[in-house]
């Protein structure tokens, strides 16, 4: 691909991220909220193929677009009050989230604009391989300690839904 092919497919993939996220956050029907997740989720797998990262684009299309957003779709669907509610922030909280987003678009700028850049050609990505060593040998402790946290938020979670369920 040439780096004129490249910069356009880039900013098309971005641009893509960019409408669905903003979609997700701002549609007031959940369904199609979850949708336009999905399609977020698709495009992030785009830039990994981008990034010559073909494993972590194929995880990212398994595991979030294949499981995530069908279990998110899932659970709004089999929710009948859900499916029918549309979401309003009362305006109070309204203005709560805008000032928080002014707030992270005005850090993100500066560091877009303080940080110094490296320009340069980065290296090949990762194989399977180098990436499954990686793991279990230089990762292995915090690949381990973040499936425990995992663990505890799903016993939390059902924890929390059998004392729903008791009430």
């Amino acid at each position: 691909m040439t780096s004129g092919a490249g910069y356009l497919s880039f900013i098309f993939v971005s641009l893509v991220i960019l409408v669905a996220g903003i979609m997700v956050v701002s549609l007031r029907n959940l369904i199609y909220s979850a949708l336009a997740l999905i399609l977020c989720f698709s495009g992030i797998a785009g830039l990994y193929l981008q990034l010559k990262a073909e494993f972590v684009a194929g995880v990212q299309v398994l595991i979030y677009v294949g499981a995530v957003a069908v279990l998110i779709l899932f659970v709004i669907m089999l929710t009948p009050d859900l499916v029918k509610a549309k979401t309003q922030p009362e305006l109070g909280k309204r203005l709560v989230n805008i000032a928080g987003m002014f707030f992270l678009f005005v850090v993100m700028g500066g560091i877009l604009i303080w940080s110094t850049w490296n320009s340069g050609c980065p290296q090949a990505a990762l194989g399977v391989k180098e990436l499954g060593r990686g793991l279990f040998s230089t990762y292995l402790l915090p690949f381990e300690i973040l499936s425990l946290v995992l663990l505890a938020a799903l016993i939390g979670s059902l924890v929390l839904a059998r004392k729903e369920e008791e009430k």
